[in-house]
């Protein structure tokens, strides 16, 4: 597949809730990430609180971007067996 294809213009939605959870999605269509974020929302059971629409040149690499990154020292770590 075409490198081209996969970075072009899309729109990005990110729906951010509780415990930095995060949920991601790509589509050409702005109406419908808008749809489904506020339907992500307003499930009455629904840990997401807020999201963001936006316009990406490079897709595919933000899809795959990790959100938080965790660093551990193993050394700090206790082993209580």
């Amino acid at each position: 597949m075409n490198e081209n294809f996969l970075n072009s213009q899309r729109c990005i939605l990110k729906v951010m809730g509780k415990h930095g959870l995060v949920f991601k999605a790509r589509h050409d269509d702005w109406l419908y990430l808008q749809n489904l974020a506020e339907e992500l929302i307003s499930d009455e059971d629904s840990v997401f609180t807020e999201y963001e629409i936006h316009v990406s040149n490079h897709a595919n690499d933000e899809m795959t971007e990790p959100e938080h990154l965790l660093h551990i020292d193993a050394s700090e770590l206790s082993h209580n067996y």
